[in-house]
């Protein structure tokens, strides 16, 4: 920044402060979206509390030795 003048900064730096809270926005928004998809995943990956037991499944028998 050593070659901008001054008032060039100064007008800069509006934009860079929209930029800059644009991004955060995004990246909160990003979050949120993100932390919803892995919630609804997680819980339509889990039973309810008050749901049966899945039964377990036959135990194999062992054949006979010939």
């Amino acid at each position: 920044m050593q070659g901008m003048t001054p008032d060039f900064q100064k007008r800069q730096m509006p934009a860079a402060s929209l930029i800059i809270a644009a991004s955060v926005a995004a990246t909160g928004l990003l979050v949120t979206l993100v932390s919803k998809a892995m919630g609804n995943r997680k819980a339509a990956s889990t039973p309810p509390a008050n749901a049966p037991a899945p039964e377990a499944p036959p135990a194999a028998t062992p054949k006979p030795a010939a």
